[in-house]
């Protein structure tokens, strides 16, 4: 019988290997300003080279910007900042001003230079604000309607232009992370997480499940880890007995963020996995249309499964989602041409809105 400390340790073992593919391989370097300023923040010393979020985390050597941003902002939206000693201080944007059956856009990001950067949720601009004692980190905070959204985000005196295609919950925080890629690019992580002060407003199902998890933030490292497998197009579909344990943790991760669940979807049709896919029209599906109605990429995923969908309103998060219905290409709220194919999500580069 597989106990759950047999599950958790093949967890770890597995984080540990994709952390080890992902990291950004710096050697013996120094931290960089932006990394340097989120160490000390967190008490940390920068000579060390590494960072400490949390006790459950340890330390972290992969020094991707993105992973520690993600880390941080979940850390405000998933508990009470006082839960993590090191996390607690850091001046990020409180989520309790947001009311139950309310939902927002929280960006957080790293930015290659000191130029502003501005976000637009629908027709309403912010310029991003400066977090305290951090180095070119920002964020934004846009209080926003339940559905389909757009999000343009202007950063960097280059004006990289982008307008990401994503989505609304009630009770959730639509959680948004830019970090500087390898070739100076922004890279895009994107998380749809439960904010902590109403989770009692969640469905009973969905809140019993949040309880249980007991370690957060482990699980956001594992759905940042994933996304960026993914958007390396390595494959992260199970093949031994751990693979399948680390897999049945991230559909089940849908209770904590449903874009993990759909990543999961996309994985398993990206490489045929014809066994699996019975368990994404018997459960996993029937779920996400449950507990998380109107995000277009169930549609799609149903309608790549063979199941009878209509093309939904918006458009998917991921952009794989595009190739389910033909007739969505005409129905884009910005032009096809524009598209971004280099990234996971239904993106577009260089239009202002």
């Amino acid at each position: 019988m597989v106990t759950v400390r047999d599950r958790g340790m093949a967890i770890d073992q597995r984080v540990k290997t994709i952390e080890a593919g992902t990291a950004v391989q710096l050697g013996g370097e120094p931290l960089d300003p932006v990394q340097a300023s989120i160490v000390r923040a967190v008490g940390g010393d920068p000579a060390r080279g590494t960072v400490a979020f949390s006790e459950t985390l340890g330390e972290i050597g992969n020094r991707d910007l993105g992973l520690w941003l993600s880390l941080m902002g979940a850390s405000h939206i998933l508990a009470d900042p006082g839960t993590f000693s090191k996390l607690r201080d850091l001046a990020l944007d409180d989520v309790t001003v947001h009311l139950p059956d309310t939902t927002a856009v929280y960006v957080l990001a790293a930015t290659p230079d000191d130029a502003p950067v501005t976000v637009t949720v629908g027709d309403r601009m912010q310029i991003a604000r400066p977090v305290p004692q951090l180095t070119r980190v920002v964020q934004s905070t846009h209080d926003t309607r339940v559905g389909a959204q757009l999000v343009t985000i202007r950063a960097g005196n280059a004006g990289d232009t982008r307008t990401l295609a994503s989505y609304c919950l009630p009770n959730r925080l639509t959680f948004i992370v830019l970090s500087p890629g390898a070739h100076g690019q922004l890279r895009t992580t994107q998380f749809l997480l439960p904010m902590f002060h109403l989770k009692a407003n969640q469905p009973e199902v969905v809140r019993i499940r949040i309880d249980q998890e007991r370690r957060p933030l482990r699980t956001i490292r594992t759905a940042y880890l994933f996304q960026s497998q993914f958007a390396q197009s390595r494959a992260i579909a199970p093949t031994d007995p751990e693979d399948v344990l680390l897999w049945d943790e991230l559909l089940l991760g849908k209770w904590i963020d449903p874009v993990m669940s759909l990543l999961a979807c996309y994985e398993i049709l990206r490489r045929g996995r014809d066994d699996k896919k019975n368990m994404l029209r018997q459960i996993v599906v029937p779920n996400l249309d449950t507990w998380f109605p109107g995000i277009p990429d169930t549609a799609a995923i149903a309608a790549m499964l063979d199941l009878p969908r209509t093309t939904p309103e918006g458009v998917p998060l991921f952009r794989e989602g595009l190739l389910a219905f033909p007739d969505w290409e005409d129905q884009l709220p910005l032009s096809a041409d524009r598209l971004d194919f280099e990234s996971i999500w239904t993106m577009w580069r260089g239009i202002r809105r």
